[in-house]
C-alpha cells in the first residue's frame, strides 16, 4: 500500500469516527436530544418552571419573599 493510498484510508476512517461522535453528541445534547427532552419534562418549556420559581414579582414564589423582607429591612433603615 502506498503512502497515498494508506493517508486516505485513515483519513476516511478519522472522518467516520469523527461523525459518529458528532452523531452521538448530537442524540444527547441535541433539540431533540434526551438532555434536552428531560430539561423540558423537569423545567418546562424554555425554562419556565424555573424562571416562574425565581420570579420576584410572583407572589409565593422564594424570590418574592426574599424581596420583600429586603424592602422591610431597607423601609427599616429610613
Amino acid at each position: 500500500m502506498d503512502y497515498v493510498e494508506r493517508d486516505s484510508v485513515l483519513l476516511i476512517q478519522g472522518r467516520k469516527i469523527d461523525l459518529e461522535f458528532e452523531s452521538k453528541i448530537e442524540d444527547v445534547f441535541g433539540e431533540q436530544g434526551i438532555f434536552s427532552v428531560l430539561l423540558k419534562e423537569h423545567f418546562g418549556e424554555n425554562g419556565k418552571a424555573v424562571t416562574d420559581l425565581f420570579d420576584p414579582s410572583k407572589i409565593g414564589t422564594p424570590m418574592y419573599y426574599f424581596k420583600s423582607e429586603i424592602m422591610k429591612e431597607i423601609g427599616g433603615m429610613k
